[in-house]
């Protein structure tokens, strides 16, 4: 696959700037490594390039030209939470993100549409509009809810394995309006969720999740089903 060209990443930033998402810079992937210069990187090509970017992170085409005049290949990041008012819920099918999710929607019903990415690693993105703050938390094993507090990699970033962020078909910011955070998912990330899945150490096989008012709470299955 070819790696997407300088212009090209410029090109996307600056349209989720115009947007009103908040852009940052991120290293970059050399065959498979990441630019930081780290071996033993765990994230490459996810992390940032600037310091306390949570704050430095801007909308402004000077500021973001200037970050890709100084370093070309970087990978295009978002920030999430009130700022960027969007929330991204990351699904990772290699930890089991694609079960845990299949076992939400089960009980609180499907995700409405929204624009969707598929990540480089082949998981799913699925973009919400956030009204208000709400810190970053996991709904489930292979789940991430990207809010306050994180950022999420944009198309057409260049992923570790060779792959690249693209939008779902059909599904790009300019196809579908960002749909509203799901009620469910917002009052999880509020606390009220008894047993978070990693907030609580050794939780219990079952882990129970609030259900609609008047409705028992929904078992679900703890990973290591």
């Amino acid at each position: 696959m070819t790696p997407p060209t300088t212009q090209e990443r410029v090109d996307a930033a600056l349209d989720y700037a115009a947007r009103g998402l908040y852009i940052i810079p991120l290293h970059d992937v050399i065959q498979g490594h990441c630019s930081c210069g780290n071996p033993q990187c765990n994230a490459p090509g996810k992390h940032p390039r600037i310091a306390d970017w949570a704050n430095a992170a801007s909308i402004d085409p000077a500021q973001i030209q200037w970050w890709w005049t100084q370093w070309p290949y970087a990978n295009v990041g978002i920030l999430t939470g009130q700022r960027s008012s969007l929330a991204v819920l990351d699904v990772d099918p290699r930890n089991g993100g694609d079960l845990a999710l299949e076992d939400l929607v089960h009980f609180y019903g499907p995700l409405p549409d929204t624009p969707m990415v598929i990540s480089g690693s082949k998981g799913l993105h699925y973009y919400f509009a956030l009204d208000g703050p709400l810190q970053k938390f996991d709904p489930g094993p292979g789940l991430n809810l990207q809010a306050d507090g994180a950022l999420v990699v944009a198309p057409p970033s260049l992923h570790a394995s060779g792959n690249t962020y693209e939008w779902e078909a059909s599904s790009h910011l300019d196809d579908v309006p960002l749909a509203p955070l799901p009620d469910w998912l917002r009052e999880m990330g509020a606390g009220q969720y008894p047993c978070g899945w990693r907030r609580s150490p050794g939780y219990p096989a079952q882990c129970a999740l609030p259900g609609p008012k008047g409705v028992p709470p929904y078992q679900v299955p703890h990973p290591d089903r």
